[in-house]
This record gives structure tokens, C-alpha cells and sequence, in this order.
């Protein structure tokens, strides 16, 4: 887990969060109910969280692609991105508000904490405050950068998104790659 503090002076400013794909997944399953569960999936497969508010069922489809999820997103622009199989057969529909959504991420920080860390032997690589800071946005910010790490071209990280901005898109998402994936980087240059 990283977080960059908008103001490290006074950490209740809040935070930018991102999680490792290990940690995501741990964390999505201390959600407290079937409902949370599945908006919090969504909100981690780059949703945003008035998008998974207002998601039907059926925009879900499958094609050569997987599965896919048709939303309306910002700007009333219509955009596909791809679901994992957990998501092809339940309920999109969680009929809550945005606000229900932010509440079940923090609870689920509040779970995540206690189940895997409060009691663990293992020293986090975090500190205990930069849990509480986690919101459906960085759900998505996690599964961009995610995407990234795993050599998903950025054209189509941003398609999926729906981020029209490259500027915008490169100084969240690019800039802020860990160093294990700049090292990877790296070693495709022989030069260096």
C-alpha cells in the first residue's frame, strides 16, 4: 500500500491510496455484505462511484473480448471496459447511492484493518492511519496503475477509464509508477 498525503504536515487532508493487486483483492473480500462486495469490485474495475450507483444489469455483455461493461460515464460518454468472471452472473444493480458506497469502502477499511493487520505478527508496509484514507476513487486509481504494471498499453487503460486527458491521465497514472516496475522497465534497455 502507498499513499501520498495532499498535506503530510496534517494527514487528516486526506490521501491518494493505491494498493497491491494482493492487498486489492484482500480488501474487497472483508466488504460487509454481498451488496458492498460487488460495488466495491466495480468501483475496482474502474468504475466510478456514481457509475456503479447508476449500473444495470444489462450492460454486461460478452464478446471476443470477455466480458465487458457497457456504463455512461462523465460527460455522458459511453464507454466498455472489462469485467472479471466473479462479476458475469450477479447482480449489478446494488440500488444505493454514492453515498452508501463511500460508507461500505470505509467500513471495509475499518474490516480490512482489523482481520489482516490489527492482529498480524508481519509488520505493514504502511502505517495504520493510511487505511482509513482509502475511497472508491482510489479503488480505480489502484486499478489503472494496476493495469499499467501489468503492461496494458496506456491508450487503452484511458479508453477503459474513460480519462480523455492524456495530461491529466499521465501525471496521475504515469508518474506515480512504483520502483519495481521501473526496474522492469529499465532492464528492457540493455544500455542502461
Amino acid at each position: 500500500m502507498k499513499a501520498d498525503y495532499f498535506n503530510p504536515q496534517d494527514m487528516s487532508k486526506g490521501a491518494r491510496v493505491w494498493l497491491t493487486q494482493n492487498e486489492l483483492e484482500k480488501f474487497i473480500d472483508c466488504s460487509p455484505s454481498d451488496k458492498a462486495k460487488i460495488a466495491i469490485s466495480l468501483c475496482a474495475c474502474g468504475l466510478r462511484v456514481s457509475e456503479v450507483a447508476n449500473l444495470s444489469n444489462e450492460k454486461r455483455f460478452k464478446d471476443d473480448r470477455g466480458w465487458m461493461l457497457g456504463v455512461v460515464g462523465k460527460g455522458n460518454k459511453y464507454r466498455e471496459l472489462p469485467i472479471p468472471n466473479s462479476l458475469s452472473m450477479v447482480d449489478l444493480n446494488v440500488g444505493v447511492t454514492d453515498r452508501t458506497i463511500r460508507r461500505w469502502v470505509t467500513e471495509t477499511a475499518e474490516r480490512y484493518y482489523w482481520l489482516h493487520l490489527a492482529h498480524s505478527n508481519s509488520q505493514p508496509s504502511f502505517e495504520k492511519h493510511d487505511i482509513y484514507h482509502i475511497s472508491p476513487h482510489d479503488l480505480r486509481r489502484t486499478w489503472g496503475t494496476l493495469l499499467l504494471e501489468s503492461n496494458v498499453e496506456p491508450t487503452i487503460v484511458m479508453a477503459w477509464g474513460g480519462w480523455e486527458s492524456w495530461e491529466v491521465f499521465k501525471q496521475h497514472y504515469l508518474d506515480v509508477a512504483n520502483p519495481e516496475w521501473q526496474a522492469r522497465e529499465r532492464e528492457k534497455v540493455s544500455w542502461l
